[in-house]
């Protein structure tokens, strides 16, 4: 895969770098659903509780991702320094 190739190049240039990666294709997140797009247009102040456990798997992947220092998006690799 090309974004192997590309994160080992990155890696051997600066070994101290923290490599996850979040393969969508074995874990991939649910499909949105009707109930799904009415919670996130909902205020977070005025969701139910059903509205925020619709969205909980998708909170976290999105808190996963953006905790990340640095992303290379296009190939979904997250890149960390140390």
């Amino acid at each position: 895969m090309l974004a192997d190739e590309f994160v080992a190049q990155i890696v051997a240039a600066c070994p101290a770098l923290e490599i996850e990666s979040i393969d969508l294709a074995a874990q991939q997140p649910a499909h949105v659903t009707a109930e799904f797009a009415k919670a996130t247009y909902t205020q977070a102040s005025e969701r139910t509780q059903v509205m925020k456990d619709t969205l909980n798997e998708s909170d976290a992947l999105c808190e996963r991702v953006l905790a990340c220092p640095s992303l290379e998006n296009s190939m979904f690799k997250q890149v960390r320094l140390l």
